[in-house]
């Protein structure tokens, strides 16, 4: 209790500084985590493994309903029309980089290699949400981040059975290409119809601000595990319902199939929508600050051999390249992105997704030497390189306002 309660302080400090010093409180809250996990032990990693799951889930659903709420619905399925695009070409781009380098020069296995390489293609949610939204740089290019994490949870984890069912025999293809349809069909549809009923209750029950957010914050809690239990994105859903709240009003307005009665009723829901933004703000500042905390304190400084730490520093430049190479080629068709591609490129975190990733080979019973360790080493590394990436971008934006 007391290193939260020093966490909390410490990264509204680093906050505060962030103006003057040009350092976000993500770099102070992981040094606190280094320090008061591996180095001192006041909270060992062992503590944190059980309710790690179940701290990122509840701090990836506040972000999103942070980033739905204040999202434009029609604008955003453009942007993630684009995003799901360049998804697409990142994960294969940067499976074959990697893939390769396992493969020809680490000496790995063609299939293990790929699936090291699939796991490196995907960015995390949490950190990516955090570091776009200070960052100095159009909306185009927020937008397109935040929605190319989001997107990763269901073509990075798919891609990774269809390599697991490859390695065990176990391949089906068709199976697949249904369940990943059912997935998002499920969670697209779940996350609408309970956004609409929401809306609804909150205009006809809530007359005051008390308990808008919480409750709000509740059913979307509920609607991510009701998904996940129907074997669909939870994340997807979650997304979804945030977006269709906040975008409710505009979706009436412009599609032209209500009558103008039903739309007026749906009119107060802006009001409410306002005051749930305001207590959002705190609420998701918190969050994103104790994720890093979380990060330095699970950081195994055991895994930091010379082998692992040289494969996972050398992966992750091969992903910066290749993210590179991707916003190249994404260029050729609008090239919006590329004064951004190096922002782009070095926006590379990696986070529960990988680890989730890292894990599933072991429950298949798969045995791949130094997979998790390498992983491990690599979400710390690719964090702290996104957290310097942005540092000098922001320094570097200053500079030429000036």
């Amino acid at each position: 209790m007391l290193l939260l309660g020093l966490a909390i302080i410490i990264s509204v400090i680093g906050h505060i500084l962030f103006e003057y010093t040009g350092l976000p409180e993500s770099v102070f809250m992981i040094i606190l985590g280094v320090i008061s996990g591996p180095i001192l032990s006041i909270i060992t990693p062992m503590t944190l493994e059980p309710i790690l799951p179940f701290i990122f889930t509840i701090s990836v659903l506040i972000l999103l309903l942070e980033s739905g709420l204040e999202t434009q619905i029609i604008d955003a399925v453009e942007k993630i029309t684009e995003a799901s695009f360049f998804t697409l070409i990142v994960l294969i781009i940067t499976s074959l980089f990697c893939g390769a380098f396992m493969h020809f020069i680490v000496g790995w296995e063609l299939l293990p290699s790929l699936l090291i390489g699939v796991i490196c293609s995907g960015t995390s949610t949490l950190p990516v949400i955090y570091f776009t939204r200070r960052m100095s740089v159009n909306e185009n290019v927020k937008s397109l981040l935040v929605y190319e994490s989001i997107l990763n949870d269901v073509t990075l984890l798919t891609t990774v059975t269809l390599i697991l069912q490859a390695i065990t025999s176990e391949f089906a293809f068709g199976y697949t290409v249904i369940h990943i349809g059912r997935q998002v069909i499920l969670a697209v549809l779940f996350g609408s119809i309970t956004a609409f009923i929401w809306a609804l209750i909150m205009i006809k029950v809530f007359h005051n601000v008390q308990l808008r957010y919480i409750s709000t914050l509740s059913i979307l809690i509920i609607l991510y595990s009701i998904t996940e239990m129907e074997q669909a994105s939870g994340v997807l859903a979650a997304l979804t319902f945030s977006l269709v709240l906040g975008g409710l009003n505009e979706i009436m307005e412009n599609s032209g199939i209500f009558y103008k009665r039903t739309i007026a009723i749906f009119e107060p829901l802006e009001n409410q929508l306002e005051s749930i933004i305001g207590m959002q703000k705190e609420v998701s500042f918190v969050v994103k600050n104790l994720f890093f905390l979380v990060m330095g304190i699970m950081f195994d400084l055991k895994s930091l051999s010379w082998e692992i730490t040289t494969i996972a520093v050398i992966l992750m430049i091969i992903m910066a390249l290749s993210r590179l190479f991707s916003v190249g080629f994404i260029s050729f068709r609008d090239d919006k992105y590329w004064k951004d591609v190096v922002t782009i490129s070095l926006m590379l975190p990696r986070g529960v997704t990988a680890s989730l990733a890292a894990f599933m080979p072991i429950e298949q019973g798969v045995n791949i030497p130094l997979l998790k360790e390498i992983i491990v080493v690599l979400i710390m590394v690719t964090t702290i390189t996104s957290t310097l990436g942005f540092v000098l971008i922001e320094r570097g934006a200053r500079a030429a306002s000036e």
